[in-house]
């Protein structure tokens, strides 16, 4: 049975180290492979991962659209990163981390503390990517490449000295987050618009494969994990040999200085 083998070879990959995971999914493959509906198998992979972690925090990206005349609605805007993270976010327990763009859902024993941080720099210090470098949270991805991956772009904000084609933009405005509103600036590091970069990660699958990723097929799903770690450090030191390693475009932006 699909899930079954799925349950079998996702708690292999994992493993039963205590260091929170973060899943990124795409749920249309196994849809496929399951033959449940969207909300059945939500429901099915969210058993299955909790059976796995046993308590340990599992995060899931549940990106936000943003301000809206001025106001970011956490508690009412859905996640628009898939699914699963949707109806995880719409469980009891599961909370919401404070940003208007990159919020995750989170549950567990670090849940406090990831809720409590509003870095000024969505990806910088004391964000929640800079968490999950510290604490080297296990990357999970069900069904999505294994390099599609939004955590990797936090490796250019950590080279961003490097970085021509993005640059530091300023968001401001107010968030409803657990019946709370309150102003927030944040920080984001952006893409130029003209010329726009287009990031390519999939050929970095092999480099990964070669640094500790665990990737697998379960009928025709893709999983996959890797320490957070190793992922960010091996991007990190890529870029600073050069710096348009991640840039399908390079072309456009060979000789631009640094935007600042």
């Amino acid at each position: 049975m699909f899930l079954e083998e799925l349950k079998v070879n996702l708690k292999e990959i994992i493993g039963n180290k205590d260091r929170p995971v973060a899943v990124f999914s795409a749920l249309w493959p196994l849809l496929r492979a399951s033959k449940l509906s969207g909300k059945e198998l939500s429901k099915e992979i969210l058993s299955i991962l909790n059976e796995i972690l046993d308590g340990r925090t599992l995060l899931m990206p549940a990106f936000a659209s943003g301000f809206k005349d001025g106001v970011c609605n956490l508690d009412n805007d859905p996640s628009y990163t898939g699914a699963l993270s949707e109806y995880f976010r719409m469980q009891p327990g599961t909370r919401r981390t404070v940003c208007p763009f990159f919020s995750f859902a989170v549950n567990g024993t670090d849940s406090e503390e990831l809720v409590e941080l509003c870095p000024k720099d969505a990806w910088g210090r004391g964000s929640l990517y800079d968490w999950m470098y510290d604490n080297d949270v296990k990357i999970v991805t069900i069904g999505t490449h294994p390099t599609h991956c939004s955590f990797s772009h936090y490796a250019e904000w950590v080279m961003r000295d490097l970085i021509s084609y993005r640059y530091s933009k300023e968001f401001s405005g107010s968030v409803i987050h657990e019946g709370r509103k309150f102003d927030v600036n944040f920080n984001m590091f952006v893409r130029r618009l003209e010329p726009m970069a287009i990031n390519d990660f999939t050929w970095l699958l092999k480099k990964y494969k070669e640094n500790g990723m665990q990737h697998r097929t379960v009928e025709g799903v893709s999983i996959s994990s890797m320490n957070s770690k190793r992922k960010i450090d091996l991007i990190t030191g890529m870029i600073e040999k050069d710096p348009l390693v991640l840039v399908k475009n390079r072309e456009d932006f060979e000789g631009m200085v640094k935007n600042e």
